[in-house]
């Protein structure tokens, strides 16, 4: 998507008929950029009742990993 606005884009690169992934690749790093993608996060991931339940589950695990028997060797 990137590489296709840079080749339609005539006014800035003019005689750029194609650019490799590793081309964008090495440009983006050079300006501390990444190829990932951007996407929404959720409200509710974040929200207090989520991160509640987060917490509630790290416990439970925490307390089942604690009532483990040691592997006696």
């Amino acid at each position: 998507m990137l590489s296709t606005a840079i080749i339609e884009d005539n006014a800035i690169f003019q005689n750029v008929n194609s650019i490799s992934i590793s081309t964008t690749d090495r440009i983006l790093n050079k300006h501390q950029m990444t190829m990932k993608q951007l996407y929404r996060v959720p409200f509710e991931r974040n929200s207090d009742r989520v991160k509640e339940l987060q917490y509630q589950y790290v416990h439970r695990i925490m307390a089942l990993e604690g009532n483990e028997t040691p592997h006696i060797l």
